[in-house]
């Protein structure tokens, strides 16, 4: 239950910043794409402003949130893929479904 109005609370609270917070603040806080350029860097070369950018953003963005653990669960399956003996076949059969569902849902600029 708490969970659940946390979620709705970040909904709220991210179309307030998208529809009510003058551009100058808004500027202050990541923005989505900015945020999963951000998680896909090298962690040691992040900034402290971007760190501070990114805690705010997920302060306010259930989709980003959603999306971290989507990665979580992702990184969890690899490492228990990993340590199965698959065949050659087998392992590129999983490289390639892989590599198709990340290109078909990436973020194209």
């Amino acid at each position: 239950m708490k969970h659940n109005i946390i979620r709705k609370f970040r909904y709220f609270l991210h179309e307030l910043v998208d529809h009510y917070l003058p551009r100058f603040m808004r500027s202050k806080i990541a923005s989505c794409e900015e945020v999963i350029n951000i998680l896909n860097s090298n962690h040691n070369e992040i900034s402290s402003t971007k760190k501070f950018k990114l805690k705010i953003h997920l302060l306010i963005c259930q989709c980003c949130v959603d999306y971290i653990d989507q990665i979580k669960t992702i990184e969890k399956s690899v490492r228990k893929i990993s340590l199965l003996n698959l065949t050659e076949e087998q392992d590129q059969v999983l490289r390639k479904n892989t590599n198709d569902l990340v290109s078909k849902f990436s973020i194209k600029k």
